[in-house]
């Protein structure tokens, strides 16, 4: 006689279960959310460097970070030039020391170039703010710092006042950033010094000034350009990092149409666990994108835990007329299991996992998990040299970054 499911009820709870133990359950409006920090413990102040800022059109701030104890989380930290209430320029980024490797008493310091916005070049004497906060991905929401004066989050932590940039064609002005460059350049600030001739050029309205300005130009020969700050670092080790990934998730959903299921799984858990890197520096966007990755990741291996063959499923059902459901069935299933036939052993633990008799569903229950696992991580081999290959593309090893003036 054959053995069918007891009860329509128990033949539900047999389909819908397993998928149950790989997409996880949505959060309940009510269910409790975690309690995130509100404060970071950090003090947050900048310095100005306006020195050559007239020459440059640009700014140098240096950031200064001094946590009062140490900080447990990745955050993100959001810059913002403001101008009349509103913001100007954005510079929010990932500290390139990870604020989770701060610690305490010891100050982060670092640079970042500011220019000054084209806009406001004429407007000498106007004001713009430095205005510093932090992000928490996670929580999605920003955090103070240990300022006593913080508004909407963020603290001034610096004030930038616009110099007199007006036209560089006049004859005295254009002697002044010559001299200005020359003495720059004697003194191993070439960066700089180009910098001036730049502004020089930019600033000009006469082709006889300009002109002056690029034969300056052309007459301090080769050069190491300046070091790249954290905002371009952040960029470009972004861009780089996108690439990769976009041709990553193209290979797997190219194996992925060709029913090439687990290549194209472990690939997509590999750009998962970069994003999750990232998530954890706190690198503006990876926590958003590494929940999407996940999601992809889950409908996979729902494919794979749901691909049992047709010839599997006779076979079980076959044992299962012959063993009945009893232990030597789940036995059975736990051979099946040991000689990586899981579509086998899946099918009959769906059917023991939802009886009543709970000295028989509790430990099919258990196995299935065991079995799932192991089930999506025995890739086959011919799968595996195709995850290689993605994975390990050999232009990815040939990707850097060349800093140009």
């Amino acid at each position: 006689m054959s053995i069918r499911p007891t009860s329509w009820t128990h033949w539900l709870l047999g389909a819908l279960l397993p998928l149950l133990l790989v997409v996880p359950a949505r959060a309940d409006e009510d269910e409790e959310q975690p309690d995130y920090p509100t404060t970071v413990p950090v003090r947050v102040a900048a310095e100005v460097d306006s020195s050559q800022t007239p020459a440059t059109g640009r700014w140098d701030v240096t950031l200064i970070f001094t946590p009062e104890e140490k900080v447990t989380r990745p955050y993100s930290v959001y810059l913002r030039i403001t101008y009349r209430g509103g913001t100007l320029l954005n510079f929010d980024h990932a500290p390139e020391l990870p604020t989770t490797k701060w610690r305490k008493g010891k100050p982060v310091r670092y640079t970042i170039p500011v220019p000054v916005p084209i806009q406001l070049m004429k407007r000498e004497g106007d004001t713009l703010g430095v205005m510093v906060g932090f992000f928490d991905a996670e929580a999605d929401k920003m955090v103070d710092p240990l300022n006593e004066k913080v508004h909407a989050h963020f603290v001034h932590a610096a004030t930038l006042t616009v110099p007199e940039m007006g036209s560089t064609d006049d004859p005295a002005v254009r002697e002044q950033l010559l001299a200005r460059a020359k003495a720059l350049a004697g003194e191993g600030k070439k960066a700089d010094a180009w910098a001036v001739l730049e502004l020089g050029i930019r600033r000009a309205k006469e082709d006889e000034a300009k002109y002056v300005y690029r034969d300056a130009l052309e007459a301090m020969g080769y050069f190491d350009p300046r070091p790249i700050s954290v905002i371009e670092k952040n960029i470009v080790a972004r861009r780089i990092e996108n690439e990769k990934r976009r041709y990553m998730r193209l290979m797997a959903g190219r194996y992925f149409d060709r029913k090439k299921l687990w290549a194209a799984l472990r690939i997509l858990e590999a750009v998962g666990g970069k994003i999750s890197e990232e998530a954890g520096q706190a690198v503006i966007g990876a926590l958003a994108e590494a929940k999407r990755s996940q999601k992809d990741i889950q409908q996979i291996q729902l494919r794979i835990l749901g691909s049992i063959t047709d010839e599997d499923k006779q076979a079980a059902r076959e044992t299962m007329n012959k063993l009945g459901l009893t232990p030597k069935l789940l036995e059975k299933a736990r051979g099946f299991f040991k000689d990586k036939a899981y579509g086998k052993a899946r099918y009959i633990l769906r059917e023991l996992m939802v009886l009543k008799d709970r000295a028989l569903a509790q430990p099919a229950r258990a196995l299935l998990d065991e079995v799932d696992a192991a089930w999506l991580a025995d890739t086959p081999p011919d799968q595996q040299k195709l995850v290689d290959d993605a994975v390990n593309h050999p232009a990815f090893g040939r990707i850097g970054t060349v800093a140009t003036h």
